[in-house]
């Protein structure tokens, strides 16, 4: 008892003697300046990519230059997100979008709008009286709430979900040109990817009249802009696969990236910039593994740009986290020998592509059927064989097929090159689809307020919000700019002239309004008067959502 005794005192005497200079250095510490509260936000986001995309493109990096041993953004990983939609625990990137965008849980092909009520499947409640009204997004109260810059960086069509969910709304992510149109007039400053054939006279006028500079097709021009406002399109569609672009024709997402931070940048209130690896996710749907890897790769390089531009600048929040997973993608396969399968036997396979699936498939399509083996192995530097040209004659859309329709499987020819050329790896898909595993997290700021562990979606939002100065704000935006008509012009003559179209006309005894949906001003007795956000007209329950403040002008 008594030798147990004297080992206690002499154990806390001896921690009280250890702890005791610690406590001591920390109050003669010369007190840190608090950090710059955060001016600007850039939220990468790499669709569709699982966390075993980051393994693949991290050894296929290192295996080329091992002195390359972690990616862009190993050092800010820092937890994981839970991606679903209100109904479903498989999420699309309409919905995931939107709730980092809204902080609110949607359903498939919904664009930061509240979804309808799905009483059987419904993960979380919802309220049925608030279906289909526009939700403010963080890029809408940045600028409307902060008056900061926004831009959107994008390898797909700009008008396309994860975009779209940062500055439009609708219940069908698949409207694009409706989308191109909210985008447009929601007024952001800096648009950079694909789209040319989403902006006609009309939008191209309206972008005039606000002072931005349109770039399509024109990279040159682009890099050399100095305005505060620029818009550069490359393709009608979505943009080249990085494999498969001409560097002097078509910019590199960090290319991209750094023409964005740079205009913005200019903003003295700060900025808001949404950066999309749009074509990770395309890849997958393809499972193309070379695709995938070299995609994330170029998105990685962006996420170096945006820490070097943070890291320098001090004010600067950094969040990067994909909207959900896609092909269910990974190393090693059954019966592949994964436990003593070497890296060069995993890697090796990968170094022989020149191109993505995508460009195999428009050659293949541009070319006689002679001309499989060439291109392919060109290509992807693998061995095709007899059987792998018969596989490719059955492909529904391969147009130089000699086989007749009826004799063709349903499969595209992209799935079916894909297929040939995946099986000679030692990588596996699992689906074609997207599929329900939660998302990594990555983030830096200046203070180091880093969102550790396991977030949902509305948490990250929240997160975000927070360290802009937008908590608790972006409702009450709501309410104020995406009203009902029936409510802001309750007892006055409302009349919907096109149903289709979305316009209408209301009348008071004073003044008359001609309202268009997707646009960001009304008439008032034949003058244009603008506004500081989008109306919108939804027609499956035939109402517009805009400003209280019109009533006023009645």
């Amino acid at each position: 008892m008594k030798r147990s005794f004297v080992i206690f005192a002499v154990c806390l005497l001896c921690g009280i003697l250890v702890s005791a200079p610690a406590v001591q250095a920390k109050s003669k510490a010369k007190k840190q300046p608090e950090p710059a509260q955060i001016k600007n936000v850039i939220v990468l986001i790499p669709d569709g990519c699982a966390p075993a995309v980051l393994s693949a493109s991290r050894w296929y990096q290192f295996y080329q230059d091992n002195s390359q041993q972690k990616l862009q953004i190993d050092p800010y990983l820092c937890g994981m997100v839970k991606t679903h939609s209100s109904n479903a625990p498989i999420g699309d990137s309409a919905p995931t979008s939107s709730t980092y965008m809204s902080g609110q849980l949607s359903r498939t092909k919904y664009i930061s709008m509240y979804p309808e009520q799905d009483p059987v499947n419904d993960i979380f409640p919802t309220d049925p009286a608030r279906a289909f009204q526009p939700l403010a997004t963080l890029l809408e109260g940045s600028r409307i709430l902060q008056n900061k810059a926004t831009g959107l960086v994008v390898t797909c069509y700009f008008p396309h979900a994860t975009p779209a969910d940062c500055a439009a709304h609708y219940y069908n992510r698949s409207a694009y040109q409706l989308l191109a149109r909210q985008i447009v007039y929601n007024n952001v400053d800096v648009v950079i990817g694909g789209g040319t054939s989403y902006i006609n006279d009309e939008l191209r006028g309206y972008l005039d009249s606000r002072g931005v500079a349109l770039y399509e097709n024109d990279w040159a021009g682009l890099k050399s802009a100095q305005g505060d406002r620029i818009w550069g399109l490359f393709s009608s569609g979505d943009m080249p696969y990085d494999a498969d672009r001409d560097p002097q024709q078509v910019p590199s997402l960090a290319e991209m990236t750094t023409k964005a931070i740079e205009t913005l940048s200019r903003s003295k209130e700060g900025f808001f910039l949404m950066v999309e690896g749009s074509k990770v996710d395309y890849a997958a749907h393809a499972n193309d593994i070379f695709g995938v890897v070299t995609e994330f790769l170029a998105f990685d390089k962006a996420v170096g740009v945006a820490m070097d531009f943070a890291r320098k600048d001090g004010q600067t929040l950094v969040v990067v986290v994909p909207d959900h997973c896609t092909g269910g993608l990974s190393l090693g396969k059954l019966n592949s020998g994964y436990d003593v399968l070497p890296l060069s036997r995993l890697i090796d396979p990968l170094l022989g592509f020149k191109h993505s699936v995508a460009w195999m498939k428009q050659a293949l399509n541009s070319a006689p059927a002679d001309s499989i083996v060439p291109i392919l192995q060109r290509a992807s530097g693998l061995p095709i064989t007899e059987a792998d040209v018969q596989r490719i004659y059955h492909a529904s859309d391969y147009s130089s097929s000699p086989l007749e329709r009826r004799e063709r499987t349903d499969l595209a020819l992209d799935r079916v090159v894909s297929e040939i050329l995946t099986a000679k790896t030692y990588f596996n898909f699992a689906a074609h689809g997207h599929v329900g595993d939660d998302v990594f997290l990555a983030a830096y700021h200046p203070a180091g307020k880093l969102p550790m562990g396991l977030h949902t979606g509305p948490e990250l939002h929240a997160y975000i919000a927070e360290q802009v100065g937008l908590k608790d704000r972006l409702a009450p935006l709501t309410a104020s700019i995406f009203a009902r008509h029936q409510d802001v012009f309750a007892g006055l003559d409302v009349e919907i002239t096109d149903d289709r179209a979305g316009k209408m006309v209301v009348k008071s005894d004073k003044h008359t309004m001609e309202i268009q949906g997707e646009c960001s001003y009304v008439i008032l007795d034949g003058q244009r008067k603008p506004l500081e956000s989008v109306i919108v007209y939804v027609d499956r329950n035939k109402t517009f959502y805009l400003p209280q403040e019109l009533r006023k002008m009645m």
